[in-house]
């Protein structure tokens, strides 16, 4: 009664895996993708990285506004004033109207600032070094992104190992039932032993079904990761990485590497940089500005509005204009002051995220180390129970094993198997981890 119960449990999950292979094969070619292809799909799409190319914008905008405080300013302007009501005075008993009707001022104007205490250069260096700053979040969102999507590969390929690693889990729990059957057909093993074979295939054929929709879920987060419907059909090429660009001997070398490199550390000199201009725009406001000043004026006036053969008076002037701040209410070094201390905020942030990189680079470094030398055991793991394995099938067809063995071998292999793809997978992130940990993680290294 118990067998039978199992052999239809059996065929149900048997039923299940023939229906998840036919809904996950595709009516049309999938689309091929590489590493390199998901990661210029996602550096296009993505709205972070788009923001930050924004952003780049704004700011070059921004260093040619500041820019243009060192240039002349000229401005040309034309007003007209209808005077309906005109005042009028009275003289000798007559009454005299003053003004014209109709007046026509045409004027232009020119100012070129010659000294501005500083603040036309502090200006600049404030554009120029937020350009910078921006630029170097962009890095950074760039190694964001590029890091998820090398995460979310190496998952879709640990997640297809584990799923052949499964299948041939459940081949090899078949091909162990089929044995065991024809022994007890010939009377070499028990009901027992029938019955045990048969709980192991039902058991691997669950792990595969799970195994499969693993897979599958781990192909529907790379996609999202780079953008692509979700139920688009994409055939994934590639391996696991082994290599980087790092010299990944010494730690000490990546270390300084790092504080060369990392964006964020890049981000916050800049910022630093941009507190200390804004305190030499702060001072500029205490000094005095000086400018050199030029207008020309056209004017016409007249009661009837005809512009042919009237006389336009002209005014020509030049002169220099000198502005001294005398007294403010201490505004200008109350600002001083908060710049000042926003300089030393930046200043004690940057010591914060340099051990937060110096400890990032040393766990990274470390983890790499553990999981290189985890590699070459689990291998090891591997190619033992591959020969223990062997051992046990051929002891048990000889009748001089048993079957537990031969179970607690296969069980050894599927672990040690897994236990591989698991390293293959570590390995590659604790490399991608540390690349973006020294500040050196770009399309074309992580390609490799």
């Amino acid at each position: 009664m118990r067998g039978s119960i199992l052999r239809k449990y059996f065929k149900t999950i048997l039923w299940a895996c023939s229906i998840l292979q036919i809904n996950s094969v595709g009516t049309t070619a999938a689309e091929t993708m590489t590493l390199a292809d998901g990661i210029s799909l996602a550096l296009e799409r993505n709205e972070q990285v788009l923001i930050s190319q924004v952003e780049q914008e704004r700011a070059q905008h921004s260093l040619r506004e500041a820019r243009s405080g060192g240039l002349p300013q000229i401005n040309a302007s034309i007003d007209y004033n209808r005077n309906w009501l005109l005042p009028s005075l009275v003289f000798n008993g007559n009454s005299v109207k003053i003004g014209s009707e109709n007046t026509i001022a045409a004027t232009l104007s020119m100012r070129q600032s010659l000294y501005t205490g500083g603040r036309n250069g502090a200006l600049r260096t404030l554009a120029q070094q937020e350009q910078e700053a921006v630029g170097q979040a962009y890095r950074q969102a760039r190694h964001n992104i590029i890091y998820e999507v090398e995460k979310a590969f190496y998952d879709v390929l640990v997640a297809r190992e584990l799923e052949e690693v499964s299948v041939i889990a459940l081949q090899s729990a078949r091909a162990n039932q089929s044995q065991v059957e024809a022994r007890r057909q010939a009377g070499r093993s028990s009901q027992y032993d029938v019955l045990r074979a048969e709980v192991q295939v039902s058991t691997t054929a669950a792990d595969s079904i799970r195994s499969q929709n693993e897979r599958l879920l781990a192909e529907m987060a790379f996609r999202a990761v780079i953008g692509l419907e979700l139920g688009s059909d994409v055939e994934f090429i590639g391996d696991f990485r082994q290599n980087s660009v790092l010299d990944l001997d010494e730690l000490g070398p990546l270390m300084d590497e790092a504080l060369l490199n990392r964006p964020e550390l890049l981000q916050l000199n800049y910022r630093r940089g941009q507190q200390e201009a804004q305190v030499s725009l702060e001072k500029s406001g205490q000094r005095p500005e000086l400018s050199l000043v030029a207008s020309a004026q056209s004017q016409f006036q007249s009661d009837r509005l005809d512009l042919t053969d009237r006389e336009w008076r002209k005014n020509w002037a030049t002169g220099f204009l000198l502005q001294v701040p005398l007294f403010d209410g201490r505004r200008a070094s109350a600002r001083v002051a908060q710049a000042k201390a926003s300089t030393r905020q930046v200043e004690l942030e940057w010591q914060r995220v340099e051990r937060m990189v110096r400890l990032d680079v040393e766990q990274n470094w470390l983890r790499w180390r553990e999981v290189n030398a985890r590699m070459g055991a689990q291998e090891d793991a591997v190619r033992q129970a591959e020969k223990g394995l062997q051992m046990a099938e051929s002891l048990f067809k000889t009748g001089a094993g048993t079957q537990l063995e031969v179970l607690n071998a296969q069980l050894a292999l599927v672990q040690s198997r897994t236990g591989l793809a698991l390293a293959r997978r570590d390995r590659s992130m604790s490399l991608v981890s540390l690349e973006k940990a020294v500040g050196v993680l770009s399309d074309v290294g992580s390609s490799k």
